[in-house]
């Protein structure tokens, strides 16, 4: 790997195994830490932005399939029609719900596999 020199600026090519340790610039003698390589993403973690975005939508349907069905029962209680729309409304807003458990968490576990796996390195 390559560590550049704060005063300097010269670039020199020093082990890996030297990252987050004191090094000296051979240019001009200036003491500095090498800086450590930065971890890239774990597997998974962008899926889990993508299980929050789907769990929250699917979330913010069912509520609003249930707002939908507590009104249409409220304004239109005697009208026929209304009691299917509202039935589907209940149902499809209760099974959406329910369902917006999984995504959240299989998030979760995913972020909780990441952890365990960032603590072991």
């Amino acid at each position: 790997m390559d560590a550049k020199c704060p005063k300097c600026n010269n670039v020199s090519s020093v082990p890996d195994n030297w990252q987050g340790k004191q090094g000296k610039c051979k240019k001009c003698g200036t003491a500095f830490q090498i800086p450590a390589k930065k971890q890239g993403p774990l597997p998974g973690e962008t899926i889990v932005s993508v299980f929050y975005v789907v769990g929250g939508l699917l979330l913010f349907t069912s509520f609003i399939c249930l707002f939908l069905a507590f009104v249409t029962l409220a304004t239109e209680t005697t009208s026929n029609g209304a009691v299917v729309p509202a039935t589907t409304c209940l149902f499809i807003g209760i099974s959406f719900g329910l369902t917006s458990v999984l995504p959240f968490g299989l998030a979760a576990i995913i972020q909780a596999i990441n952890a365990n796996t960032r603590q072991k390195h």
